[in-house]
């Protein structure tokens, strides 16, 4: 039987929009894990690529770990959707690059890589968990 594990991811943005924006990435294994992250962004600053980096951190996290396959909960339908496919490369603009990186990863793992929404800001321990670590990031 494979191993699966269950990860949290989020994105933030502090001045999202101007001059001095500052994105940051979270990834939440569990309380104590020695694989939760968090770190700035590399490229455009926005929550978007954020969110997109924090999938992909996972998801070669998970890799790192022979894992079978991962649940990423997000709050991000984009995230969703580039996991899944669903928002085309060639719309993507300046986060082309991580939904490429995104796509191969799982392309080439054959990992299982399933997502889930999770509504964000309402409590829910582990998005809260990863929403402080992408803050801190943005704050590296």
């Amino acid at each position: 039987m494979s191993r699966h594990a269950d990860v949290y991811t989020d994105g933030a943005c502090t001045n999202q929009g101007l001059s001095g924006a500052r994105a940051g990435y979270g990834v939440y294994f569990g309380e104590d894990s020695q694989y939760n992250r968090s770190g700035r962004v590399v490229g455009p600053q926005d929550s978007n690529r954020g969110e997109l980096r924090a999938a992909q951190v996972a998801i070669d996290s998970a890799k790192s770990q022979g894992l079978g396959s991962i649940t990423i909960h997000t709050d991000s339908q984009y995230v969703r959707d580039a996991v899944h496919g669903a928002s085309g490369f060639q719309s993507a603009g300046q986060n082309r690059d991580l939904m490429q990186s995104i796509h191969d990863s799982v392309r080439t793992t054959g990992m299982r890589v399933n997502v889930e929404l999770v509504k964000g800001h309402s409590n829910d321990a582990g998005n809260d968990a990863a929403h402080k670590l992408a803050t801190q990031g943005a704050k590296q």
